[in-house]
């Protein structure tokens, strides 16, 4: 599950260009050239923090707690449902809250599938640093330390 945190954002963003540039069956409209390939980029690429998180709490829950719902005649559906997520639900909202707060920064992956009008904070400071306008690159960057803050 973490071996996509070996692969660089640059090649992730690549391979996501040459797996999803062809027009999708109803619609004939590539994946690439539509909003939702950015939201699909950042949970392939921070998915393990939320994973390692959520194992982390699973590990806490005792098999008995979970044998003794299943003994009294809980479904595994309903033993997950009322007494592991209560359980877990702290490290699930951990992890899911820092695989967040790393995709509101990510650049590397994000550069080659943005899309006018889709633009992430990241790839509006780069475009203003390489602009040469330094100061509206300061400003999102103090926009972007304000945001993660108050995710916090």
């Amino acid at each position: 599950m973490t071996l996509i945190l070996a692969i660089s954002g640059n090649a992730l963003g690549i391979a996501f260009i040459r797996a999803f540039n062809f027009p999708l069956p109803m619609i004939d409209i590539p994946l690439t050239s539509m909003w939702i390939i950015l939201p699909l980029v950042l949970a392939v690429r921070r998915l393990p923090y939320t994973v390692r998180g959520s194992l982390s709490s699973l590990l806490l829950v005792h098999k008995s707690m979970e044998e003794a719902a299943e003994n009294v005649g809980a479904s595994k559906l309903r033993t997950f449902r009322d007494i592991t997520v209560p359980l877990i639900w702290k490290g699930i909202l951990v992890g899911a809250l820092f695989s967040f707060l790393t995709s509101i920064q990510e650049a590397s992956a994000t550069i080659f599938l943005t899309l006018g009008g889709w633009e992430m904070i990241p790839f509006g400071i780069f475009t203003f640093y390489i602009a040469g306008s330094q100061s509206q690159a300061a400003a999102l960057g103090v926009i972007l330390i304000v945001l993660c803050a108050l995710s916090l």
